[in-house]
Order: C-alpha cells, then structure tokens, then sequence
C-alpha cells in the first residue's frame, strides 16, 4: 500500500507540481483557488501517477481506507512493564 502522502512527496520530489496541477486542469478540476496536494482526490493521485509512471508494480492498489497499517501493529492490552527497582 502506498500512502497519499507518499504520492504527494513522489510527485513534488520528481519536479512535477507544474505539470500535475496543469493535468488537474485538463480533467476540468478547478485549480484557481488555493488548495493543498493532501486535499486532492486520491483517485486522482492514483491515477496521475500511474499515467506518468512514477512507480512500479501495475497491479498495486494504492489506497484501501479500511486498512489502518498503524493500527495492525499496535499491541493489544498489553500494559508496559515496569523494570525492577534498584537497592
């Protein structure tokens, strides 16, 4: 899985915020008021990236909102331990 943040730092590291708010523009998304890169679509993410072959691996899906990965790896009622007290 490939967080959309990852594909807003992918695309602002390969220089390409030009030509990705100008494709924005050619799918009829209004790009005259200030928006954040976090607040576009991730479809839309998705699918830039892919047309501009940024990543490999076509058959990856890159959002599953279901899918908490932090969440996964969190113990579960687990309390901390204490370490033992020095004399």
């Amino acid at each position: 899985m490939v967080r959309r943040e990852d594909l807003v730092d992918l695309i602002l590291r390969a220089g390409q915020l030009e030509e990705f708010v100008e494709w924005l523009r050619s799918r009829g998304i209004d790009t005259s008021l200030p928006m954040k890169l976090e607040e576009v679509d991730p479809a839309l993410l998705e699918e830039y990236v892919r047309e501009r072959r940024l990543v490999e691996g076509g058959g990856q899906k890159f959002f599953d909102e279901d899918d908490k990965l932090e969440e996964k790896y969190e113990p579960l009622e687990i309390r901390p331990s204490t370490p033992p007290r020095r004399k």
